[in-house]
C-alpha cells in the first residue's frame, strides 16, 4: 500500500478503512437489489393474469328468440273441430268454427280470440271467455251477404297466465279455411242508393243520411242498414215504412266517429222475407261514405 494511506505505525489511515468500508456497504447493498429484483420477477411470471369479462351494451344481449321465447306460449293445445276447407251448404245463413281445447279443462282457458284473415289485416271478429260447452269453444258466423269464396280463420287460445297459442286444423297448420258456397233466394224488391259511391261528407257534420229508393212502398216489408259488415251486430238502423213514396232514409249520428272511411250496406226484404242488397251507382251492393270529424 501506498505509505501516504499509513501512519506512522504502518497502519492504514482511518479515512482509507471508511472509505473502504462504505464500498462494501453499497456493493452488498445493490447486490441485493438485484437479488430481489430477480426473485419479484421470478413470481410474477409464474402467476396466471386474471381474465377480463367483456362488458357488453345490453341491447346487443336482446335477440327477438329472447323477445319472445317459445317456452312463453300457452301449454294449451287447441285443434279445430272441423276439417279444413270445410264448404257450407247453398242457401245456410249461419256458419260456425268450433275447437276443443285438447286435454285441458274449460277453467284452463281464459279467453279465445277468433280472427278473420281475407284481408292484409286480422280482424277481431270475437271473443269468448267460457266454453259453449265441456271444452268446446264455438264462434256462429253470420254467411248472409257474403260472397262465395273462401274465408280463413285464426284462433288463439289463451291460459289463465296471459300465454297464448294457436289453435290447429287437421293437417298440423295454425288456421281453418272455411267456403261459402251458398245461393241465396234473392228478394223481389230491388233497391239503389240515393247518393253516389264514395261520397264524402262536409267536415263537422253531425248528422248524415243513407237514402234508397225501393220497389213501391208495398212490395217492401222491412229495410235494414248494416255499418262494415252484415253481422247482427253491425245492425245500425231498420224501418219498416218509407220516409215518401218509395224513399227510405236512414239519419245517422256520426259525432264521436273517427274520421275515414265507412262501408254501408242495406238489405231491402220483399213480403215473403227474402232480400236484396242495395247497389250504388256502380252496381256494386254497399255504399262507402267519408266522414271527416
Amino acid at each position: 500500500m501506498n505509505q501516504k494511506l499509513k501512519n506512522q505505525n504502518g497502519i492504514a489511515h482511518p479515512l482509507v478503512l471508511v472509505a473502504v468500508v462504505g464500498a462494501v456497504l453499497i456493493i452488498g447493498f445493490v447486490g441485493y437489489r438485484v437479488s430481489q429484483s430477480g426473485k419479484t420477477r421470478s413470481n410474477q411470471t409464474s402467476v396466471a393474469p386474471q381474465k377480463k369479462t367483456k362488458i357488453k351494451p345490453i341491447d346487443s344481449t336482446v335477440t327477438e328468440a329472447k323477445k319472445t321465447p317459445k317456452d312463453e306460449k300457452s301449454a294449451i293445445a287447441g285443434t279445430f273441430v272441423q276439417q279444413n276447407n270445410v264448404a257450407w251448404p247453398a242457401g245456410q245463413k249461419e256458419g260456425y268454427v268450433g275447437l276443443n281445447a285438447g286435454n285441458a279443462a274449460a277453467s284452463d282457458v281464459s279467453k279465445v280470440e277468433w280472427y278473420l284473415v281475407n284481408t292484409a289485416t286480422s280482424d277481431l271478429r270475437h271473443t269468448a271467455d267460457s266454453s259453449s260447452v265441456g271444452n268446446l269453444f264455438q264462434y256462429n258466423w253470420s254467411l248472409e251477404g257474403l260472397p262465395a269464396g273462401t274465408y280463413r280463420w285464426v284462433v288463439r287460445v289463451y291460459d289463465t297466465n296471459g300465454k297464448f297459442s294457436f289453435a290447429l286444423n287437421n293437417e298440423g297448420n295454425p288456421y281453418l279455411d272455411q267456403m261459402i258456397t251458398q245461393v241465396e233466394t234473392l228478394g223481389t224488391v230491388a233497391g239503389t242508393f240515393v247518393q253516389q259511391n264514395d261520397i264524402t261528407w262536409p267536415r263537422g257534420q253531425r248528422e248524415i243520411y243513407i237514402g234508397l229508393n225501393a220497389g213501391n212502398g208495398m212490395d217492401v216489408s222491412k229495410v235494414e242498414w248494416y255499418i262494415n259488415s252484415l253481422e247482427a251486430d253491425a245492425l245500425a238502423h231498420s224501418v219498416t215504412r218509407p220516409a215518401a213514396g218509395n224513399l227510405y232514409q236512414f239519419n245517422w249520428n256520426v259525432q264521436g266517429l273517427a274520421s275515414g272511411k265507412y262501408r254501408v250496406q242495406v238489405k231491402v226484404y220483399d213480403t215473403n222475407g227474402n232480400y236484396q242488397l242495395v247497389k250504388n251507382n256502380n252496381g256494386n251492393t254497399y255504399l262507402d261514405t267519408n266522414i271527416v270529424n
